[in-house]
């Protein structure tokens, strides 16, 4: 009888720590999906730069990708738009961590110089702790009307190759395996937005 009793109680706490992690995973998938959503997608210009050289931000690997935002997920900071670079830190064990960095200023020798962050503020958190296969990839759409998923992205200072379509995000944690799929809709494709 006791027996019943302790295999009863390990499977009530295996279903909590389930439910547990479902739920930080869902609440992850949908903060990641709401900024990456927010993405700027307009195109940028450095002032010191003639009109004709145009940046689109959009960095891209099979273990990061980074890009600009509207929307924050850190409660900290009140300045939009931001910096954002969601990739897996590898020191321990494979976290999934954000760094997130409000825009002070704009220019393209890399990324996150581009837009000048705080490098003397820790401005990363951990969203997933003990993740494996995490894998980014990026929906290009080809000009004879196909598309494919590739495992880089990389726009920059004339690179008129644009934003991918949409973003995946695929990673398992505990041995479950989980997908994101983030739509990325450009400037001229959301409603009420101004076209430049």
């Amino acid at each position: 009888m006791f027996g019943a009793v302790r295999l009863g109680l390990k499977a009530w706490e295996k279903g909590e720590k389930d439910t547990e992690l479902m739920h930080r995973v869902r609440i992850v998938k949908s903060l990641i999906k709401r900024q990456i959503s927010s993405m700027s997608t307009a195109k940028l210009l450095d002032s010191d730069l003639s009109s004709k050289q145009v940046a689109y931000i959009l960095k891209g690997a099979e273990n990061s990708v980074e890009f600009i935002s509207n929307y924050s997920i850190s409660p900290d900071n009140e300045i939009i738009p931001v910096y954002v670079k969601y990739y897996v830190d590898s020191k321990d064990h494979d976290n999934l961590v954000v760094l997130e960095s409000p825009i002070l200023t704009l220019h393209y020798q890399n990324l996150q110089d581009a837009v000048g962050i705080d490098k003397g503020k820790n401005n990363s958190h951990v969203l997933l702790e003990d993740v494996h296969d995490v894998m980014f990839e990026y929906l290009n759409r080809r000009g004879d009307g196909s598309s494919g998923w590739q495992d880089f992205w990389n726009t920059g200072l004339n690179k008129p190759v644009g934003f991918p379509a949409a973003i995946k995000i695929t990673f398992s944690l505990e041995e479950i395996p989980f997908s994101l799929v983030v739509k990325i809709m450009s400037d001229y494709e959301i409603p009420g937005r101004v076209k430049k």
